[in-house]
């Protein structure tokens, strides 16, 4: 069906029956001459990810009944592979951004989720998803840093 925002394979029926996806990107990158932006801030990281937006809508479906055409609407969840919220497969992240951005935006986010849940505010639902946000930037920070931790250790032995 064509649903007016880009055609008919914007979005997908999250019941299609396909169980694989292709996907493929590509790259390029080349070593900096300038001293200045050598050595460990401008090691980079190669990290896979796939972040797709999930959207609640309501298709109206159209269908004819002794002549006469009866719309029904009707609720469903689906994705889009080529949705602005998206994200390359793969990602370059730079040491420097890994320990000045990416860490302490995980640590502000679990700030914050920390204190919606010391609120006492949050109904069990929310509560519950709370909590699971929180254990998530939790073992993303844990993760961030044994990354580094390893970067370091393997810098130290080849010096």
């Amino acid at each position: 069906s064509i649903d007016g925002y880009g055609g008919k394979n914007f979005l997908v029926d999250l019941h299609d029956d396909q169980d694989t996806a292709e996907l493929t990107t590509s790259w390029s990158f080349s070593t900096s001459q300038d001293p200045m932006l050598a050595g460990r801030p401008s090691d980079a990281f190669l990290v896979p990810n796939l972040n797709l937006q999930f959207l609640f809508v309501k298709t109206v479906d159209m269908f004819e009944t002794d002549s006469i055409f009866c719309p029904e609407m009707v609720e469903q969840t689906r994705f889009s592979l080529d949705g602005n919220e998206n994200k390359p497969s793969i990602a370059f992240v730079s040491y420097y951004d890994v320990v000045t951005n990416e860490i302490p935006n995980l640590e502000a986010l679990l700030s914050t989720t920390q204190g919606k849940i010391d609120s006492g505010t949050l109904s069990s639902a929310e509560l519950l998803e709370a909590e699971a946000s929180r254990d998530e930037f939790t073992q993303a920070i844990v993760d961030w840093k044994s990354v580094l931790s390893r970067h370091e250790d393997i810098g130290a032995q080849a010096e």
